[in-house]
């Protein structure tokens, strides 16, 4: 049974908001079980370094897996964002 104390949401605070922090939370903790030493390349490719139980390993994976699909995504973003600028400065000249 868990005796912390549970800390209260802020009002108003959208679902989106309130699984951004879990995410968010959630990052933080899988970043520090990472050696100091380590590059994230490294952290990427041993994910569950410092995960000894089976809920800690499943997490770590769901957090990598997250992160990876994030980054792709912010990179694809990038490349339309290059796109429609490129093709916006075509039209001006």
């Amino acid at each position: 049974m868990n005796t912390e104390p549970s800390l209260p949401n802020p009002p108003n605070t959208s679902e989106l908001d309130l699984l951004a922090a879990v995410t968010g939370a959630a990052v933080v903790w899988w970043v520090s079980r990472r050696p100091t030493h380590w590059t994230l390349e490294q952290h990427f490719n041993n994910p569950l370094t410092g995960c000894f139980s089976v809920h800690d390993k499943r997490l770590a994976l769901a957090i990598k897996d997250w992160c990876e699909h994030n980054h792709k995504k912010g990179r694809r973003e990038q490349a339309e964002q290059k796109r429609v600028a490129k093709k916006n400065t075509g039209r001006a000249g």
